[in-house]
């Protein structure tokens, strides 16, 4: 009897302290998707230094459409979402999800704390037991961030924050030696990058007494590169002075403070002053001639021969004269009867060439050799349709079928594959290769398209069997 009790107490003690967990049949679980966010950099950051929110949503199967990521309100701050996104995988718990990210960049206006939302996000995806038509809405989790003013800019009347600071002045011309009258203009440029242009301060157009100053008003914008690339600040200042006195003069020096995000140190960019003098000549006086009644007797020589009259001229212009016009009334008639039929003609012409099939194969091979995949794919179905002479005539698996050509249907596998495979990413459809499927395409046009453009629009895929021979 000690033996069966001794069994028995040691499989309780075995179950209390090592449970069984229960077997779960695959796909029973319930898996739903979620969303998480976080910040970059995670640190106390600089006022008006952009931040990065990078906000992920998960799913446990794949995507059948874009999230929808609404606006992000942080008062007291500028928010700016970005379209480009990238798509990823993950491992959680043994479990496969598929991933998309996208990032807001805010620019705080102040320093103190900031508080970032949990923003609802709208989520479409494949659903065990709903299949495509599964939707949710997942929100990432609040986040905080706060800003601060370095000590050594504390006292400036503006503060600028940003990785890149370019000062620069143009002039159209050289302004040193002037008369009264002549004027010059200077175009003042700054350039801020990871920044706005709205961060940066007015600059200053000086007056001066015997100077007119005219200041054109400010020019402000900002761009973003290719590919998720920097946002650059511009504003310029355009000034026109007009000298009215003689005298000396100088536009004083520019400087501007900035706040080194990357070195962590105040920079200041500057100009040098411009100096320049007014000389006492009127430039514009000899640019009026004396009218004849004016002309007295003190009148040099040198000027009195200047003068020609209206009929040396016309002895010596007036035939060529009149044989250019007659030229060009002869022109003028000829144009006005026969210049319609002929643009006319060249209108058809164009038009018959740029509908041409050689024209729009000409457009995929371009589009082909750019490298990406969704123009190429483009291209080729208006080629396609071309050839058929019927928009949306034309499919990848009817072009692949009656081409019967098997590295043709395996290279066009591949462009859909890149562009709708649930597991293609980013990376791989950079390195999509174009050339084998120009290859193919084109050993295809050679051999089966080599018809006339009446023929093309009768039959688009009567030659592509190679059993069967055109008449």
């Amino acid at each position: 009897m000690k033996k069966p009790v001794v069994l028995a107490t040691f499989c309780l003690a075995w179950c209390l302290f090592f449970p069984v967990e229960p077997v779960v049949a695959e796909g029973t679980k319930s898996l739903t998707p979620f969303a998480r966010a976080r910040l970059e950099p995670e640190s106390k950051v600089t006022v008006g230094q952009p931040i990065s929110v990078i906000v992920e949503v998960l799913v446990p199967s794949w995507f059948t459409g874009a999230p929808v990521f609404p606006d992000l309100d942080i008062p007291d701050s500028i928010t700016i979402f970005s379209e480009r996104g990238s798509n990823f995988t993950e491992r959680i718990d043994g479990q496969t999800w598929a991933g998309q990210s996208r990032h807001y960049t805010v620019y705080a206006q102040r320093s103190g704390s900031f508080s970032i939302p949990s923003i609802p996000i709208a989520v479409k995806y494949y659903g065990e037991g709903v299949g495509a038509g599964a939707t949710a809405t997942v929100s990432p989790q609040p986040l905080t961030f706060t800003t601060q003013v370095p000590v050594q800019a504390q006292g400036l009347d503006y503060f600028i924050a940003t990785t890149q600071l370019t000062l620069t002045q143009e002039f159209d011309r050289t302004p040193h030696m002037l008369k009264i009258g002549e004027a010059f203009t200077r175009v003042l440029t700054v350039t801020i990058h990871d920044a706005l242009s709205m961060v940066i301060p007015s600059l200053p157009s000086s007056s001066m007494d015997g100077i007119s100053v005219y200041p054109e008003p400010p020019t402000v914008s900002d761009t973003s590169g290719e590919r998720g690339s920097a946002i650059v600040g511009t504003r310029k200042v355009t000034t026109t002075y007009v000298a009215e006195q003689e005298g000396d003069y100088q536009l004083p020096a520019i400087e501007i403070h900035w706040w080194d995000i990357g070195a962590k140190q105040l920079r200041s960019a500057t100009l040098p002053p411009v100096e320049f003098h007014v000389n006492p000549e009127v430039a514009f006086d000899s640019a009026f001639s004396l009218p004849q009644e004016l002309v007295t007797e003190e009148t040099t020589p040198t000027q009195a021969q200047s003068r020609v009259s209206l009929v040396d001229l016309l002895k010596r212009w007036g035939i060529p004269l009149g044989v250019l016009l007659l030229v060009l009334i002869v022109i003028a008639k000829l144009a006005r009867r026969y210049g319609p039929p002929i643009l006319n003609h060249l209108a058809q012409r164009r038009t018959r060439q740029a509908n041409s099939e050689a024209s729009w194969f000409r457009q995929f091979r371009h589009a082909a050799r750019s490298g990406d995949p969704r123009a190429a794919l483009r291209h080729l179905m208006f080629w396609l349709d071309r050839i058929h002479d019927k928009p949306g005539a034309a499919t990848l698996h009817s072009f692949s079928q009656e081409a019967v050509d098997p590295s043709l249907t395996q290279e066009l596998e591949k462009l859909e594959d890149v562009l709708f495979g649930s597991t293609t990413t980013p990376d791989q459809a950079k390195t999509w290769s174009w050339r084998p499927l120009l290859r193919q395409v084109s050993r295809a046009r050679a051999r089966h398209f080599s018809f006339s453009e009446r023929s093309a629009a009768k039959d688009a895929f009567g030659s592509l069997n190679p059993g069967v021979e055109k008449i």
